[in-house]
């Protein structure tokens, strides 16, 4: 919280910085009484949730229909190991995390690949004593989100196995339907034009899945309404969900899958609303394909992994119901910048990263992290340089680590982050006109440079230059650092598996994987070596929500005249697969 201590330090010792800073104070306190105010005010769920002003207000579903009316074909969904696929209502968070009990509430196991669709009979029998049990809505099985993952994950099952008759379970699964999409419509998740709002996109898809699926035009309209409002807000041009994290890509791609394919049997592929939803399809698949191998899967978890299913299951998931887009035909170009993300790629090695280019701080919440500057470096399949991902999300002091620039791929500055971090511990504030930088993003030739004047604000750097380039099985990451005077730099490297120790004499990192040998030019003597958490190796790695392996995370420290050019070569000398 190095921003935090700067910060509050200059606010009492500096009177015109103060002045400067008085608007955003004042309008931060307000922010907190009124939400305090309206948080005691509320009636269950609603919280801080508002009535969006551009949508009708929420109608009944208006339908009373016993039976489904229609489903898409899907393909068959084929029995598959569970060490592949599987939900994460399971996984290991702490019994604090309320993740583990939302996870509970939305019936994730009904689209595991691993419980081959419609193969036993007994298969619905957890819904229907859900169902029993879970009339009270007062608790948190009704928080909304988790009711549009119950209404997608059942209609999704439904529709998969509608070879097989439901007989009498049909008409109370019609009315759970039913009820489901009015207490959605009436609880919508719209926290106003300033708030991420993602979870609008997947409210969005129940409605218009439970339209089709029980003949309810209302909910339909209010479904399509909301998602040609949201998704051109939620998405960037060039395909990327503005959430800046790699998992939440693949998920809300999916999302949108589900809506377009239910919306596709309601009015042909060739409707107004198919051909609307097949636009962002076909926009946010290419951009996902940046983000993952040939075979659809991840590169990286960078920023946030949904609680609620693995960024493998998700690919899969994907893979399995719409393989006519997933994995995407044509391979990733050998450069590509969109959206704020970057990849590069050379012979077998690929660099990825996101650095959105712009202001900063961005206008909206997201599930991004402290990472300006920082990406990943596979070579051959394997993570050379990684991104931790996220454990919780709580503030436990791994996941605090992982979200923190620490736990990236970046300098430090006199202990600061490239751009300014939230300084509130838990929760999102940064503090204009302190936290205000610029970012610039581009490509020359072969190498992608990174540019941003975020350590402006407290240190003596007034810009920072990274430069990536990619050799035939090396990485050379230059950093330059204009300004005057000096500063103590530190650069974080987070090493993927396979690496487990570090030499600080010999600057080598090596473990089962092999070795990666740095060589450092425009600093003077050997580096401090410190390890990112405290202790050896450093870090954990969380590639699946709750879950976490010892990674080995290292900082090297040198104290730097101003200006200097930082070199850093990779070598790698890797062993056999």
């Amino acid at each position: 919280m190095r921003d935090r201590e700067y910060f509050l330090g200059r606010l009492l010792a500096d009177p015109r910085f103060l002045c400067r800073h008085t608007p955003d104070l004042c309008a931060a306190v307000y922010r907190k009484v009124s939400n305090v105010l309206r948080l005691k005010l509320a009636s269950e769920h609603r919280g801080l949730k508002r009535q969006p002003p551009w949508l009708r207000p929420p109608v009944a579903t208006g339908t009373d229909s016993t039976a489904f009316a229609r489903f898409p074909q899907y393909p068959d969904w084929p029995a598959v190991s569970e060490n592949v696929a599987g939900t994460q209502a399971d996984a290991e968070g702490g019994a604090d995390d309320p993740e583990r009990e939302f996870a509970s509430h939305r019936w994730g196991f009904l689209v595991d690949p691993s419980c081959a669709w419609g193969r036993n009979s007994d298969e619905l029998q957890p819904v229907l004593r859900w169902i029993e049990v879970h009339s009270d809505r007062a608790g948190p099985a009704w928080e909304t989100y988790s009711a549009c993952e119950r209404v997608a994950n059942l209609l999704l099952y439904v529709g998969a196995r509608r070879r097989q008759p439901l007989g009498a379970l049909e008409q109370p699964l019609v009315k759970f339907v039913a009820e489901s999409l009015d207490w959605i419509a009436a609880h919508l998740e719209y926290y106003g034009s300033s708030q991420t709002n993602n979870h609008l996109i997947n409210n969005a898809r129940a409605l218009v899945m439970g339209g089709v699926a029980i003949g309810s035009a209302q909910a339909y309209a209010a479904g399509l309404d909301i998602l040609r409002k949201t998704l051109p807000e939620m998405v960037l041009s060039g395909g990327f969900l503005r959430e800046r994290s790699s998992h939440y890509q693949l998920i809300v791609l999916g999302w949108v899958l589900d809506a377009w394919k239910f919306v596709a049997v309601k009015q042909t592929e060739e409707g107004p609303d198919a051909l609307f939803l097949a636009g962002y399809v076909r926009n946010m698949a290419r951009a996902a394909r940046l983000l993952c191998d040939r075979s659809g899967l991840l590169l990286a978890s960078i920023g946030d992994v949904s609680p609620d299913v693995t960024p493998a299951s998700s690919s899969l998931r994907l893979a399995t119901l719409y393989p006519e887009v997933w994995p995407p035909a044509e391979p990733a170009p050998a450069m590509e910048l969109r959206d704020g993300w970057f990849r590069s790629e050379r012979a077998d090695g690929i660099v990825l990263g996101n650095f959105p280019m712009g202001r900063h701080p961005l206008p909206y919440p997201h599930h991004g992290h402290t990472d300006y500057s920082s990406f990943v470096w596979t070579q051959g399949g394997r993570e050379i340089l990684t991104d931790n991902g996220r454990y919780r999300y709580t503030a436990d002091a791994i996941s605090l680590l992982q979200t923190s620039a620490r736990g990236h791929n970046v300098p430090l500055v006199n202990g600061f982050a490239p751009v300014c971090g939230s300084l509130l511990r838990g929760g999102a504030w940064w503090p204009r006109p302190y936290a205000d930088s610029t970012l610039e993003l581009n490509s020359h030739g072969d190498r992608m440079l990174l540019k941003h004047d975020g350590f402006a604000r407290a240190t003596p750097v007034r810009r920072h230059t990274r430069e990536l380039m990619l050799l035939d099985r090396d990485l050379l990451v230059s950093d330059i650092f204009e300004g005057t005077g000096s500063v103590d730099l530190q650069l974080c490297w987070q090493f993927g598996p396979g690496f487990t120790t570090f030499d600080g004499v010999r600057l080598i990192a090596s473990g089962a994987a092999g070795e990666v040998w740095l060589t450092i030019d425009g600093v003077r003597g050997r580096p401090v070596v410190e390890f990112a958490s405290g202790a050896q190796p450093g870090a954990w790695r969380s590639t699946e929500y709750g879950t976490m392996i010892p990674s080995l995370g290292i900082l090297l420290g040198w104290r730097l005249d101003l200006p200097a050019a930082v070199k850093t070569r990779f070598e790698l000398q890797l062993c056999a697969a």
